[in-house]
């Protein structure tokens, strides 16, 4: 009996030096990759493999020595023991997809990161994922045709659906008779619930390391439901090419689009563009971005052909973000101008008179906005636009040259629940203040969103 007690005891204080033993090992790995020798700390873990392999805290380690030592294949092997042990292993898991992202299966790690991201990790982390995420998105961008798609829908109210002014009635110029006009109800500003419903895609294929082709397609159907006569259905498209080259982006694009408005009549303002976009976009830094551009466009309204314009713009714009401090804020800002030109002869219009002089219009105006992240899953955004424009003919109806001062104000919130999923509640203001009554009318509508990124 003293004789079984004494093996009994052996075997415990044989067992506790073992786990000492391996204890001591691995705070002496973990020591050791903290100083930055990860081949010291390999060359002390991997005699014990054989007997330690499925133990979450040595593979942790040993995956580690192997991927900071350049043994990625190794390292692979003994992170994937770990988050197989334990999936909600978050260190583990983004540490494999960094292996796996060294190992060029890159989409792979990608499901691995975002596994991670939908863990919640703390701030820090997820700042690393993202550059991970964005690193692979480069690498894809380089090498393979990708692809975004979207669907959207959402709920909201209007203020002024049709961009319409409060007035009953407007007094035309002397020289037009001097005579009081009632508005129309569709001519007056119209207030409705809406429900919007939206989808797109777009995708870049690399022709060349330094030369992408993309392109893209959106959707959007705006149900007014309790003035029908202005649901809309808009629709555009581009295409293009950018090219690369050290930290400078140049790009030529071909833009599409066509707004349908349901209603007949007055309220009928479907409108078609055709637009070709040059832009030069300079990377200063990882934290600031400068471009420039330019637009040609022609506008056309197929029920109202008097309103057809040829419009030349171009602009400047500047971006900063500032990591640095809380919430990441970005900021950005722009300014921009140009002219738009009457397509008023009568091969045109089958007017006899040059009666869309006056839609003639100078233009320019400036926007700042930003972003800010509340939280891991949260960003606050918003933007400011202020745009003037001086009309070069008198208005045939009222006498004077139309003098307008545009200002639009965008406030947002967007929570995202996953990597695919997100709700933003957003609301805008806008005011056109014009010397033509019927072009003075202010708006606003709130809307809440739901997207899903696939």
């Amino acid at each position: 009996m003293n004789r079984f007690r004494f093996c009994l005891l052996l075997t415990l204080f044989l067992s506790f030096a073992a786990g000492a033993a391996e204890d001591s090992a691995l705070r002496e790995a973990k020591s050791l990759l903290d100083a930055g020798q990860a081949q010291q700390a390999y060359d002390l873990l991997k005699p014990m493999e054989d007997d330690e392999a499925g133990n979450p805290a040595f593979d942790y380690l040993l995956g580690l020595a192997a991927l900071d030592s350049g043994r990625n294949t190794e390292a692979i092997f003994a992170l994937q023991r770990v988050v197989d042990q334990d999936p909600n292993h978050g260190p583990a898991r983004a540490e494999l997809g960094r292996a796996l992202m060294r190992a060029n299966e890159t989409d792979a790690a990608r499901r691995e990161l975002e596994i991670v991201k939908k863990q919640d990790p703390p701030d820090g982390v997820r700042r690393v994922m993202e550059s991970y995420l964005a690193a692979i998105d480069q690498y894809h961008g380089a090498y393979r045709t990708s692809f975004a798609r979207y669907v959207t829908t959402g709920l909201g109210f209007d203020t002024n659906v049709n961009n319409a002014t409060d007035r009953g009635a407007v007094t035309a110029s002397p020289a037009a008779g001097g005579l009081v006009f009632a508005l129309a109800n569709d001519s007056r500003e119209l207030d409705s619930t809406k429900w919007d419903i939206g989808a797109g895609f777009s995708f870049t294929s690399p022709l060349q390391p330094d030369l992408r082709l993309v392109g893209g397609i959106d959707f959007n159907y705006s149900i007014a439901l309790r003035d029908s006569d202005f649901t809309t259905t808009h629709a555009r498209g581009h295409t293009g090419f950018q090219l690369t080259r050290d930290q400078n982006q140049y790009s030529l694009i071909v833009q599409g689009e066509k707004y349908f408005v349901d209603g007949p009549g007055i309220s009928n303002s479907d409108r078609q563009l055709g637009a070709a976009v040059l832009q030069w976009r300079h990377i200063y830094n990882d934290n600031t971005q400068v471009s420039l551009f330019d637009q040609a466009a022609l506008i056309r309204y197929p029920e109202q052909q008097v309103r057809n314009v040829n419009r030349y713009s171009g602009g400047v714009g500047v971006a900063h973000a500032m990591p640095q401090m809380a919430g990441s804020p970005v900021i950005f800002a722009s300014a921009f101008g140009g002219v738009e030109n009457s397509q008023n002869d009568r091969a045109r219009t089958g007017l006899a008179c040059g009666c869309g002089k006056h839609f003639d219009r100078e233009f320019f105006g400036v926007r700042i906005g930003g972003r800010r992240l509340l939280g891991p899953r949260g960003s606050l955004f918003g933007s400011v636009t202020y745009q003037a424009s001086d009309y070069n003919a008198d208005d045939p109806i009222f006498g004077s040259r139309r003098d307008d001062d545009f200002f639009d104000v965008n406030i947002g919130y967007r929570y995202r629940f996953d990597g695919n999923w997100s709700l933003t509640p957003h609301l805008s203001y806008t005011n056109n203040d014009s010397n033509i009554i019927v072009n003075d009318f202010d708006r606003v509508e709130f809307m809440v969103t739901i997207r899903n990124d696939f």
